[in-house]
């Protein structure tokens, strides 16, 4: 029906109601007829307005309505009829929504897979409004920033052709080189540049490391207890988890052994996660010798290996190994920042070029502009730079939260300082239930994280403590309120 005053079509009264205002006048009227086209406002063979009379009636130009009127025809939901003008098309029911309630509720979104349900990733925590005390974050008040953008900047002004297409997707020349220059003095890592793949995260590497070593089902051994992110990748991938506990020396080689086949072995031989721990050299080797015989892989994650205290930090696993069986993953995100997002993988030479297909088939890549950035970061000295006067605060914060602790808690907890690392593993008797503690901790403002739930099986109670992204004053009072709360469960 039409106004006799306006000529308006009262059944497209919501075309004018509030009339396009603003910007983006074509869009706003072209998803108005779509949404109404899907939504049965609009019923097929309805005429709309011809494009000048709209135009009118909405004070816009004919053109706003011609462009809205021609996209929504090259997208089928209005077709142009010779004599009649433009009328809505004969869409498919599937495609409009459900006409009334009842169709409405039997009709549901489809269910994701029953393999992405069961991947559980737990929280990491550790923003820019956290608390005492995250495991694993680094200081993000300390980021040399003004040499992070000095390098970025300069790279991004002089972009190169080769640096924006698809070749090097797996990790550009001057940062792989520039890497094994670093890692080789560092980590006694021996590899060629071809050997290194750039990732723009762990959790990256591990996906790519358990596709490119294992089948669907096949057994992977991991540490008990370990790192939750990179069980959950692994299993994720299809793996069947092994766990396999870990002692003052790290992963139990004996009790590896009674598993009658694994295909790859997940560790974190400089310092184990959460422990603490160092694998001796004797169990380096035993594992070594039982991956060969085994003919299995090893995924070594070397998180945090840059911060030691006391001494310089250990060898790498695959230094030892000389590249054969050892598929070595390093990452920016604790040196640095998490938001640097890049990693990366030491591939033994005969996984290189399958590694780096599959890492590049699956979209993990990093941007050409970040890589060539970092590379100049390194070989500037700024990432050394930083790294030494990162030891020298985290060892301080350590020595604070550890004096804290002592001072505030029961003689029968015993706290030992880590040699090394971003957290302290605060071990309590087995009657404790840690999972409480860190429910009443958060309620308090306090992050941590329970022992028993980085364990597939009992291994233990304890608080994984991170000091370093806390500031230096806030340790002491944050750790007497922690050891309060530690003491009443104690208690009880």
């Amino acid at each position: 029906m039409r106004s006799a005053v306006t000529g308006r079509n009262d059944d497209l009264a919501w075309l004018f109601d509030p009339p396009p205002a603003g910007g983006g006048l074509e869009r706003q009227i072209y998803r108005r007829i779509r949404s109404a086209v899907l939504e049965r406002r609009l019923r097929p063979g309805t005429r709309l307005p011809a494009s000048r009379r709209l135009a009118v009636d909405l004070g816009v130009s004919r053109g706003t309505v011609v462009a809205a009127y021609d996209q929504l025809i090259a997208e089928g939901y209005l077709e142009a009829c010779t004599g009649r003008g433009t009328a809505v098309t004969a869409l498919p029911d599937a495609m409009l929504g459900a006409p009334d309630a009842a169709t409405a509720e039997s009709t549901t979104a489809p269910a994701s897979s029953t393999r992405a349900a069961s991947f559980r990733m737990p929280a990491i925590g550790g923003g820019l409004d956290a608390s005492c005390f995250p495991p694993g974050v680094p200081s993000l008040d300390t980021f040399p920033k003004r040499e992070w953008s000095r390098c970025l900047a300069a790279r991004a002004r002089r972009l190169r052709a080769a640096d924006m297409t698809y070749d090097n997707a797996a990790g550009l020349p001057i940062l792989r080189e520039t890497l094994i220059g670093h890692l080789n003095p560092a980590r006694g890592v021996v590899a060629e540049p071809d050997q290194v793949i750039i990732v723009p995260s762990a959790q990256a590497a591990f996906d790519a490391a358990a596709i490119c070593t294992t089948e669907p089902g096949d057994l992977i051994a991991v540490e008990d207890p370990g790192y939750p992110h990179a069980r959950e990748v692994l299993a994720a991938a299809g793996g069947v988890l092994a766990p396999v506990p870990v002692d003052a020396d790290g992963i139990e080689v004996a009790a590896l052994t009674r598993l009658k086949r694994f295909r790859l072995v997940a560790v974190t031989p400089s310092h184990q996660y959460p422990t603490g721990v160092t694998m001796s050299l004797e169990r380096r080797l035993r594992l070594l010798d039982l991956a060969r015989e085994r003919g299995a892989f090893i995924l070594e994650d070397d998180y945090d290996s840059e911060f030691r205290y006391a001494e310089r930090p250990i060898a790498s696993l695959q230094g030892i190994d000389g590249g054969r069986t050892v598929i070595y993953v390093g990452t920016f995100s604790k040196s640095l920042a998490p938001g640097i997002r890049v990693a990366y993988l030491i591939a033994p030479p005969s996984l290189a070029t399958t590694l780096a297909r599959i890492v590049v088939g699956k979209g993990q890549v990093v941007a050409g502009v970040v890589q060539a950035a970092l590379a100049d970061f390194i070989a500037e000295g700024y990432l050394a730079a930083h790294i030494g006067r990162m030891r020298a605060i985290y060892a301080a914060k350590r020595d604070a939260l550890v004096e804290a602790l002592r001072a505030n808690l029961p003689s029968e907890i015993r706290v030992e300082p880590p040699r090394g690392g971003l957290q302290l593993l605060l071990r309590l008797p087995d009657r404790t239930d840690d999972k409480a503690i860190v429910h009443e901790l958060a309620a308090a403002g306090i992050e941590a994280r329970a022992l028993s739930r980085q364990s597939l099986r009992a291994t233990g109670r304890g608080l994984l403590l991170g000091y370093a992204i806390a500031p230096l004053d806030a340790i002491a009072p944050a750790a007497k309120q922690l050891a309060a709360i530690v003491s009443r469960h104690l208690d009880g």
